[in-house]
């Protein structure tokens, strides 16, 4: 080639690389675009009215304990009684003659797990014949009446029912039934041999 070709397209090669640097260089500079950052969002805010069934369903649950209080109150010997709905559970406590043996106590309570058994409120209920439990539980009613947490309650609510040699009302017949089978199943066992020996 001859010198004068070459030294002509390393112009050109010059000159094009130079224009595209200058070119690239200078292009439109726009202010980056903020991708990342969040996006203007409308917030709306709504104020609405206290929810008010929570009373209805603590005022509801009055009304059980009232009745569950009146049924347990007819069984004789029953002096005083206190009782707690929860959901679909419920405690009922009662006060008896102190002058009762404790085998009496427990026929009173029996008869009164016999009597909420028969009502829809009370055919779960958990009785007791503990003075102590019985005003635990006039206090937590109190303490419900003026709007202290149900979750509070129930954990103190759990207190009790482990605390009390539960008499579960559905379980009165059961319990009976139950007992009489094991005896039968009892009395048809023999005893092992010792063979082999």
């Amino acid at each position: 080639m001859k010198r004068g070709t070459c030294k002509l397209i390393s112009s050109f090669t010059i000159t094009a690389l130079f224009i595209t640097i200058a070119t690239g260089c200078n292009q439109n500079n726009k202010p980056p675009s903020n991708d990342a950052s969040p996006k203007a969002q409308n917030i709306s805010y709504k104020q609405t009215a206290p929810d008010t069934s929570l009373p209805a369903k603590q005022n509801r649950a009055k009304n059980d304990s009232d009745h569950l209080v009146q049924l347990a109150k007819q069984v004789p010997q029953v002096k005083e009684a206190s009782a707690i709905v929860l959901g679909k559970y419920a405690v009922v406590a009662i006060d008896v003659n102190p002058n009762l043996d404790s085998a009496r106590v427990g026929t009173v309570k029996y008869a009164v797990a016999q009597a909420l058994r028969d009502d829809p409120q009370g055919k779960s209920a958990l009785v007791t014949a503990d003075v102590d439990l019985l005003h635990r539980i006039k206090k937590m009613n109190e303490e419900i009446s003026q709007g202290r947490p149900i979750a509070g309650i129930m954990s103190e609510l759990g207190a009790i029912v482990a605390r009390i040699a539960p008499q579960p009302s559905n379980e009165v017949k059961k319990h009976e039934r139950d007992e009489t089978k094991q005896d039968r199943n009892d009395a048809n066992q023999s005893p092992a041999s010792d063979r082999g020996r």
